[in-house]
């Protein structure tokens, strides 16, 4: 996952590693790999996006456990201020303004609020504790690192974890850390670093068990997903290679998770996380960079455009209403700037099931998904 630019919004400068074919996925020995066929049945009704809320002048970054959304203008210069909307992202007040423009927006457990704060070099963490109100700076990342997703950041209750992506050249590997706070994001210490990996993708906490996972990107030979059952003091690898290179991850409270990939010719992964079973679903058009479960039988993968040769020219947005054994296109749109990573992310839900669903330059979309 390299995008050029901004650290928070970029993947680096050294060139993508050309994905494997299909019949040379490099898997963990411990991996059990299926194939399956991922589609409705003829008698099963596809699910249907519904878009209720659209607003062009305003970006929605996130929305807390309340259903409050945090956006920024769209209107260069603007990106400085951050908003907040009580009604879905169909007007926004002002409450706050950056020193640099706000480019992510991570919410904890709790309703901490953590901004990602950005320059062209430099990203550092800002905290608020009481809805947005006032913010503290609380972290920096050493210069070149910085966050992908607001996914980059999560937390399991206890703690709040951190993990760093860079824009680095030269090489592949490179230092990658895990930061833990044991005060809601106001202090950081390091808990995990390797020099095995680019970067970290992701770092998210099971909701269900506690178990904290991390991916790592980016060519097939250093991806990987690592588990710590044990607030970060240790470290499995539970996931390794070219099916296992992913920017996000969502879990189920049966025991399994699932992502997107991130490659050239990527699918819709189910992972079994008792057995490690691996099993390929939904061919995407693209790199995925969200993968979110919206409720007992809904989950939605998002499918991104990168500047590549022969790149899909649209971004996509997937959905499953069976619990995630079957999955359809149920939006799709051009990226308007072909030359440039164009994201589609679905990661935040309101309390009556509507999402955002986040395109760079499209502005607001929030959307539910309907029976066809």
């Amino acid at each position: 996952m390299r995008m050029v630019g901004r650290v928070s919004a970029g993947k680096g400068r050294f060139a993508l590693a050309t994905a494997l074919a299909l019949a040379a996925i490099a898997m963990p020995v411990s991996a059990k790999v299926r194939l399956t066929p991922s589609g409705l049945s003829a008698a099963a009704a596809a699910p249907r996006l519904k878009i209720v809320v659209q607003n062009r002048r305003f970006s929605l970054l996130a929305v807390d456990h309340r259903g409050m959304a945090y956006g920024r203008p769209l209107t260069f210069g603007d990106d400085r201020g951050l908003y907040r909307s009580r009604n879905e992202g169909r007007t926004w007040t002002p409450i706050h303004r950056f020193p640099s423009r706000v480019d992510l927006v991570s919410v904890l457990r709790d309703n901490t609020l953590i901004a990602h704060v950005v320059t062209t070099s430099l990203t550092s963490l800002f905290r608020s504790g009481n809805h947005g109100r006032t913010w503290k700076k609380v972290f920096q990342f050493p210069p070149g690192y910085g966050t992908l997703t607001a996914h980059s950041i999560t937390d399991d209750g206890h703690y709040a974890y951190v993990a760093s992506y860079n824009r680095l050249a030269g090489g592949i590997n490179h230092t990658t850390w895990v930061w833990r706070s044991a005060d809601d994001g106001q202090h950081w210490s390091v808990i995990r670093e390797t020099n095995l990996h680019a970067h970290a993708h992701f770092v998210q906490a099971d909701p269900y068990t506690g178990d904290i996972y991390v991916g790592y990107g980016d060519s097939d030979e250093v991806s990987a997903i690592e588990r710590s059952a044990d607030q970060g003091r240790t470290w499995e690898v539970v996931c390794q290679g070219h099916a296992c290179r992913a920017v996000d991850i969502a879990f189920d409270p049966s025991g399994f998770a699932m992502w997107g990939q991130d490659q050239r010719k990527p699918f819709i992964v189910r992972f079994d996380l008792r057995d490690h079973t691996l099993t390929q679903q939904t061919p995407l058009q693209g790199a995925s960079y969200s993968t979110f479960r919206l409720s007992r039988l809904i989950w939605l993968v998002g499918v991104s455009h990168e500047p590549l040769p022969g790149a899909d020219p649209n971004v996509y947005l997937f959905a499953s209403d069976d619990g995630g054994q079957s999955f359809v296109e149920v939006l799709r749109r051009p990226a308007l700037q072909q030359s440039e990573y164009v994201l589609l992310k679905v990661q935040f839900a309101f309390p009556n099931h509507d999402f955002p669903i986040q395109i760079n330059t499209y502005g607001t979309i929030v959307a539910r998904l309907v029976p066809g």
